[in-house]
């Protein structure tokens, strides 16, 4: 699969560490609004093409698939587009805070044929599958807590830009949300609103409590580092903080 890269940000690098892993994927060109930031992370990591548009990026013949990495406003515009432009979609987390445009970007995707996928890489990963294993052996789901946290202190980053969809829920306490659907179904009452998110300089996301399916709940909790703890009828599971590489600054382009 021939891979393009819609923007500059610094997740990039990551994914295309990651790409050169296997030989199924390529990543072949980078488009960003700002030529020069193009082509200056294209030589920098080894991508052929550099494009000075978005648009440009879509019209590549030989992009199959994008990965959309932009601000949060922006990913279900830009998913669109890619998709009516018959290319396949990784779209970063999360790929939007109202329902109805992820319905609509899911929609196109099915009808064209092509594939949708938004970027909670943590699903896949072969702890998370024996997690849910081991739920179904221990006993009834009862509660769920999770946290995940940093300290962002740097005036105007994107992420905390509310025009932008920024802020602590959106960033990171979707993946607390994640865990908590993964392991407890759905919320029994979609049309409630599940969380209430307050933006200030902390990044703090304070959240209403969530009851899914099984009757489980998900308790919010602020200022505490990644963790996921699951309690059960027989026992309680707890996934403690695991090491990860230093915060790095995003850069959207």
């Amino acid at each position: 699969m021939k891979l393009g890269l819609l923007s500059t940000a610094r997740i990039n690098e990551l994914l295309v560490a990651g790409a050169r892993q296997t030989s199924s994927v390529e990543v072949v060109a980078i488009g960003s609004r700002d030529r020069e930031r193009a082509e200056a992370q294209a030589q920098a990591l080894g991508v052929p093409r550099a494009h000075a548009s978005y648009e440009a990026l879509l019209a590549d013949p030989d992009v199959e698939a994008v990965y959309v990495a932009l601000p949060n406003s922006l990913h279900v515009e830009w998913s669109l587009r890619a998709l009516q432009a018959g290319q396949h979609v990784l779209c970063e987390k999360p790929l939007s805070r109202h329902p109805d445009d992820v319905v609509r970007a899911f929609d196109e995707a099915e009808r064209g044929g092509l594939v949708l996928a938004e970027g909670f890489m943590w699903r896949h990963h072969p702890q998370a599958h024996r997690l849910v294993e081991l739920l179904e052996e221990i006993g009834e789901l009862r509660l769920i807590r999770a946290s995940f946290s940093f300290l962002l202190e740097r005036a105007g980053d994107v992420r905390l830009r509310a025009a932008l969809d920024g802020g602590a829920l959106m960033d990171v306490g979707c993946y607390c949300l994640s865990a908590a659907r993964l392991l407890g179904g759905e919320p029994l009452d979609q049309g409630r609103p599940v969380c209430d998110q307050r933006l200030h300089r902390q990044g703090v996301a304070r959240l209403v409590p969530v009851v899914g399916p099984t009757g489980a709940r998900l308790v919010p909790v602020d200022h505490q580092p990644v963790t996921l703890q699951i309690a059960q009828v027989a026992t309680t599971l707890r996934i403690l903080r695991t090491t990860r590489a230093p915060m790095q600054e995003q850069q959207h382009r």
